[in-house]
Order: structure tokens, then C-alpha cells, then sequence
């Protein structure tokens, strides 16, 4: 069997589901649109209880789990550090965390807990901020299915990918300069956070002048052929790079020493799935340039990390940071699809390049749906030893 689910404790696997299922169901439940009058006018209306329940439940689950291969080393260096003298081994932002927690608790529990719930608190805040461009359910959904369950084990890369979430208002008020800001800061709580940087550094140069046209996604596809191809030399690159004592590249140091040989396959396909689809539904988007510019550079950035990780396996879990396309952007250009599409009465079209296909939005939704449920098995049955949550406990 493709998903060998059999092997692992049942009930922990029936548990990661009702994750999915109750969280999404419950912020389903939270949106409607209601019409005003006989003008057919109508607006988004979110029902906060059940939203805060769907939050509320995943929250709980986070905060009280005791699984997760590195949490054991937080809790330990959060244990040996006092305000005077932390780890240093960490990020200059993340020994600051550990300083301002150490005034309240120095129960690393405690510490790891708040950690937690903060992470899946920033993430609910950025889908509420998108409430009436999105469908809450489906970006809970994509949350709880393809990122909820690695956050287990690595909860700060996540905390610091949260950070961005909890301020994508900047990005709706095209305040791109600030937004910059706050993943350059989030990157002083996890380096992985630069990755994120340069994606939206990219798609900022990639911005087009005017609103989206089918000649700057061509653009876009064309300027990933070469970076592909490019991405084969990044081990070589990091090698090189290694020569210097900047703490982003001797953070992974220990990731080059241990790269193998090279096995190239088509996960990287698997990989920039969803963002190739924002790239190409990105002509509905009521702010096209935008909507389009920004996730333009994370796709270059997941499809180069993707090609990289063939030989350096571990910068492959830098695709965690880039999740913004994915959880906010991909609900938003369907939601915008579906509108346009349901008032012309005709088929969405898919352009790449100039081969138009005509597709119903229907039809794009389930493409998308199976997509995500096929990956969370794939995770399941991949990653659930090496991610240390194979078996799920609390921590009383």
C-alpha cells in the first residue's frame, strides 16, 4: 500500500484526523454570506463562536501535546538558561523570547505550552484578517491538514512562520516595506525565515508596473526554468558559502557536512503544486498585481528549495515557512473564481502560457481538496517517526 497508516498506533491516526475534520467543519460552519434586501447585494458574515471553537480545539491539542522530536532539546536549553545567560546556540530574537518567558515561569512546560498556543493563535489571526477575501473553512482546512502536525516537532520555525500570519493585513494595505520588516524580525527567531524573506524580496522586484497580465506569469515561468536548473548547483553554493563566518550559512553547516549523494525524482513537482495554481488562477484576484507579484516569488523560492533538498535534505524543511501562498492566497483566488465564474455562467480558465483550458470551478476545488488530503497521507506515513509524533501523548 501507497500509505502504510496500518503500521502506526490507530487511535493516534484517527486522532490527526478529527484534527482536520472538526477544525475545518467548525470554521465552515463560522461563514456564510447573507443577501441584503431584493437588490441581491451581499456580504461576509463570520459567526465567531464557532470559529473560536474551531481555534480554540486545535489550540488545546498544541498546547497540551507531549510528542515531537526536538521539543525535548527546547525544553532542555530553556531549563539551563537564566536571564544572564542563555543558550546561545539560538537566534538572537528567540534567546530574547526565552529572556522575557524566564521573568515569568522557569517551567519549561510551561514555556513550550505558551509557545504552542501562540503559533496556532498567529495563524487563526491571519485567516480571520482574510475572513472576507477567503473561505475560512478551506484556509483552516489547508492549516490543519499540511502544517498543524509538523509544528509538534518544529515549533519554533513555526512560531517564527506564525509571525508573518498574524500581520497579512500589512500585505492587504500594500504595505509591503513593513511587511518585509516583520520576516526580516521573524527571521531573527528562526534564520529558516530569510527563505521567506528573499521569496517576497523576489516577487517584489517581479512586480509588475501594470495589473496582471498573462504576459508577466509567462515571465514568471520563464525566469523558473533557469533557477531550476540553477538549484542544482546549491549545494555548491552553500559549500562555498561556508567559507564565511555568517551565522545564516554556519547554521547549516552541519546540514552540508551531512548531504549525501544526489537522487533527483519529481517531488519537486508535488512541492510548487498549489503555487503553480495561484500563479494561474491569479487572474481572477480582485488585486491582481499584487496577488500575483507576491506568490510569484515564493513559487521561484519552493521550486528552488524543492530542486536543493534532492541533495541537502534538511533545507527541505524550509517549504515550511513558505506557507502564505498556500493557506491565504490559494482560498483567496478560488473564492474570487467562484464569484466571477458564477456571474459570467461560464467555465474558470486555466491559461499557462497561451494554452487556455477551460475547467469547472468545481472541479478546481476537488483538484485542490484531493491534492491536500493526498498529502497529509503522505506525511502520515512518511513523517510521523522522524517527526517523533507516531504516538500521541499529553503531558499529564
Amino acid at each position: 500500500m501507497l500509505f502504510r497508516l496500518s503500521e502506526f498506533h490507530m487511535n493516534t491516526i484517527l486522532l490527526y484526523f478529527s484534527f482536520v475534520i472538526v477544525s475545518a467543519m467548525l470554521a465552515f460552519l463560522s461563514q456564510a454570506k447573507i443577501k441584503i434586501g431584493s437588490s441581491g447585494a451581499s456580504y461576509r458574515k463570520i459567526h465567531t463562536v464557532p470559529f473560536l471553537l474551531s481555534y480554540l480545539f486545535l489550540a488545546f491539542f498544541a498546547v497540551f501535546n507531549n510528542i515531537g522530536t526536538d521539543k525535548a532539546s527546547y525544553a532542555y536549553f530553556f531549563d539551563i538558561s537564566d536571564i544572564g545567560n542563555i543558550y546561545s546556540g539560538f537566534e538572537i530574537g528567540f534567546r530574547l523570547v526565552i529572556g522575557f518567558a524566564k521573568l515569568f515561569t522557569s517551567d519549561s512546560r510551561v514555556f513550550i505550552g505558551l509557545l504552542s498556543f501562540l503559533t496556532v493563535t498567529f495563524y487563526y489571526i491571519g485567516i480571520w484578517k482574510s475572513r472576507m477575501y477567503i473561505s475560512a473553512g478551506l484556509a483552516v482546512f489547508i492549516y490543519s491538514s499540511q502544517y498543524y502536525l509538523q509544528q509538534f516537532n518544529l515549533m519554533r520555525m513555526y512560531f517564527a512562520a506564525s509571525i508573518a500570519f498574524a500581520f497579512i493585513d500589512l500585505l492587504y494595505k500594500k504595505k509591503f516595506f513593513k511587511f518585509g520588516i516583520v520576516l526580516l524580525i521573524s527571521s531573527a527567531i528562526h534564520y529558516s525565515m530569510i527563505f521567506s524573506f528573499m521569496a517576497f524580496l523576489t516577487g517584489w522586484l517581479l512586480k509588475a508596473k501594470n495589473a496582471y497580465s498573462i504576459a508577466e506569469r509567462d515571465k514568471t515561468l520563464l525566469i523558473s526554468v533557469p533557477v531550476f536548473f540553477m538549484s542544482f548547483f546549491g549545494y555548491n553554493l552553500l559549500s562555498f558559502l561556508s567559507r564565511f563566518p555568517l551565522p545564516v550559512i554556519t547554521k547549516y553547516l552541519d546540514y552540508i557536512a551531512r548531504s549525501g549523494g544526489f537522487e533527483f525524482g519529481f517531488k519537486w513537482i508535488f512541492n510548487v503544486f498549489p503555487y503553480l495554481l495561484v500563479l494561474c488562477l491569479s487572474k481572477y484576484d480582485k488585486e491582481k498585481k499584487d496577488i500575483y507579484s507576491v506568490n510569484a516569488g515564493y513559487f521561484i523560492m519552493v521550486l528552488a528549495i524543492s530542486v536543493m533538498s534532492y541533495r541537502i535534505e534538511m533545507i527541505g524543511r524550509a517549504l515550511s515557512v513558505l506557507s502564505i501562498p498556500v493557506v491565504l492566497m490559494l482560498p483567496r483566488v478560488l473564492q474570487d473564481c467562484k464569484e466571477e465564474v458564477k456571474a459570467s455562467g461560464q467555465k474558470a480558465v486555466i491559461q499557462i502560457f497561451h494554452v487556455s483550458i477551460r475547467i469547472r470551478y468545481h472541479s478546481i476545488r476537488m483538484i485542490t481538496v484531493i491534492y491536500m488530503i493526498f498529502a497529509f497521507l503522505l506525511y502520515l506515513s512518511t513523517y510521523l517517526h522522524a517527526d517523533g509524533i507516531e504516538e500521541f501523548r499529553f503531558i499529564w
